[in-house]
């Protein structure tokens, strides 16, 4: 053999022996601080929970149950009316206790979710999540029942438990066409948790687009117009001409110049609404800013067949 291929060998093999051995080790588990505390004292805290909370800590690790046993979660679920109650009861306790699933109502199962890729902006679908119904904001943002759900659930019990407000917010800038003249138009989203009992979300859309000043005068400018108002705007269940009396009022704001001093309000779904007009005068023409609003409550979370949030989303064909 060559010497120097021998050598070559040679320097191989030691720089293979000095590298470090691969590490496969998992990651260190997450320390939990109560799971430190003597039983005794664990005892002691637990007196001072309300029994739907203490029923759901018995069950949320292997040592807190030995520690405190489950006659608070018996006493929970059997304090119940019947067994519609009882079931309620069951599906709150076991979805608190176990931060990493929300309970969905269509499958009547509990399905694991991940905080890195849930939100309206992340676009994982599964089948089901349709019949849950929906609201679309546009080709990036689709804001589902679960997400409700999650944003709910991180507020009455805490971060781990779902999603934070600010996976709901969303902003788009992007070019539309009106008259063959390309406008710019920008849509903004945003979410909070209503201060009334119980809790709902609460869903804001904007939708702001500049208007040369001669397309405000034809009758066609609502045509090209409509379409481009996402259903988080101007949707509701099982139509496509929008909130009550909203298309009209879009048609009298850009050609007619009325104004609509307050917000009113959808007979159907009991969104409010409201439609308000800028005109920016030039001696070319001049533009004008339309600006059209929605505010949505969306129920509780608690049900995908409450009529908090099945009146706004759209319908999947055949399932309402």
């Amino acid at each position: 053999m060559d010497s120097t291929y021998s050598r070559e060998i040679s320097d191989s093999f030691a720089t293979i022996t000095k590298l470090p051995p691969p590490t496969t080790a998992a990651p260190p588990a997450v320390v939990v601080p109560i799971l430190s505390l003597p039983i005794e004292l664990i005892r002691h805290v637990n007196t001072y929970l309300d029994t739907a909370t203490a029923a759901s800590f018995c069950l949320s690790s292997r040592y807190i149950y030995y520690a405190l046993g489950t006659d608070v979660l018996t006493r929970h679920i059997d304090s119940s009316k019947n067994r519609f109650e009882k079931r309620r009861i069951i599906e709150a306790v076991v979805e608190r206790a176990f931060p990493g699933h929300w309970f969905c109502a269509w499958c009547d199962k509990f399905h694991a979710w991940d905080a890195a890729s849930e939100g309206p902006n992340h676009q994982v679908l599964k089948g089901r999540e349709d019949y849950n119904s929906y609201l679309s904001g546009s080709p990036t943002y689709t804001l589902r029942y679960h997400h409700v759900r999650l944003a709910l659930n991180a507020h009455l019990w805490g971060p781990p438990h779902g999603i934070p407000l600010s996976t709901f917010s969303h902003d788009q800038k992007a070019m539309a066409k009106i008259s063959k003249t390309p406008v710019p138009t920008h849509l903004r989203i945003r979410a909070l948790i209503s201060p009334s009992s119980p809790s709902t979300l609460l869903l804001h859309t904007s939708f702001a687009i500049i208007l040369p000043s001669f397309t405000t005068t034809s009758k066609n400018t609502l045509k090209h117009l409509w379409p481009l108002l996402p259903h988080t705007l101007t949707g509701h269940r099982d139509t496509d001409s929008g909130h009550a009396g909203l298309m009209a009022a879009v048609d009298n704001v850009v050609r007619r110049g009325w104004k609509y001093a307050f917000t009113q309000s959808c007979e159907v779904c009991g969104a409010d609404w409201a439609v308000g007009r800028q005109e920016f005068k030039h001696a070319t023409g001049g533009q004008v800013r339309l600006v059209v609003q929605c505010w949505r409550d969306l129920g509780t979370g608690r049900s995908p067949f409450e009529r908090g949030w099945r009146a706004h989303g759209e319908g999947v064909g055949g399932y309402g």
